[in-house]
């Protein structure tokens, strides 16, 4: 019997042990959320204080016409650095095409150059043939 209670009270502790531990797991969890909380609370409220700062003392009508002002500012200049990023894309795509007539253009002065090589070689040879024909004829 004395036996039985040992291992009866063992398992009472050991279930007792695993709610406490249970416990101090959720309420660690608890704890961890309530910091996030507080530091998500700490960074509204410093962003708060520094759009309390940029507004400075206005009226909440002058508050909101300053904040939509340079909201419109904001939203231009948006569109200004859009319509910039497009105007670069176009100028690559026209340096692209640049570059590539510019190739061609090599290529084809290059093949020219070639060409004109080629004739040269040849009508310095027939040059050569005729001059020295004609010095045959001399010596004669």
């Amino acid at each position: 019997r004395t036996v039985e209670l040992r291992e009866s009270i063992h398992r009472l502790e050991d279930a007792q042990a695993a709610k406490i531990r249970a416990a101090e797991a959720e309420r660690s969890k608890w704890k961890r959320q309530a910091e996030n909380s507080a530091s998500s609370c700490k960074a509204r409220q410093a962003k708060l204080d520094e759009l309390k700062a940029v507004v400075g003392g206005r009226s909440p009508r002058s508050a909101r016409a300053f904040v939509d002002e340079h909201a419109t500012k904001l939203v231009r200049a948006t569109d200004a650095l859009h319509a910039e990023e497009r105007l670069e894309s176009e100028h690559a795509a026209e340096l692209a095409e640049l570059s590539s007539m510019i190739q061609a253009h090599e290529k084809a002065a290059s093949e020219f150059v070639t060409v004109v090589e080629q004739e040269h070689a040849t009508t310095k040879k027939q040059l050569q043939h005729e001059v020295e024909e004609l010095w045959v004829e001399v010596d004669r």
